[in-house]
C-alpha cells in the first residue's frame, strides 16, 4: 500500500517516509499498514473532486524511468 502526502512548505527536510510510516502503524491495525509513502506537490482530481488514481500511477512510472 502506497500514501501520498502534500507536505506543507515548514515540514519539507523534516519529515522522512520512515516517520510517516512508523506514525501511521503505530495508529491502525497492522493489515491496513502502508509500506510505501510518496511525497507530492498536488493531487491530481476529476471534477467531481474524486482523486485520480491513475493519473498517480503515471507521475510514479514516470519518476521511476518506467513506461
Amino acid at each position: 500500500l502506497r500514501l501520498f502526502i502534500i507536505l506543507k512548505p515548514e515540514f519539507k527536510g523534516q519529515i522522512s517516509e520512515q516517520n510517516i510510516i512508523d506514525w501511521v502503524a503505530k495508529r491502525i491495525s497492522a493489515y491496513k499498514k502502508i509500506h510505501e509513502v510518496g511525497f507530492v506537490d498536488t493531487i491530481p482530481k476529476s471534477g467531481s473532486s474524486k482523486t485520480l488514481q491513475r493519473e498517480l500511477i503515471e507521475q510514479e512510472k514516470k519518476k521511476l524511468g518506467l513506461k
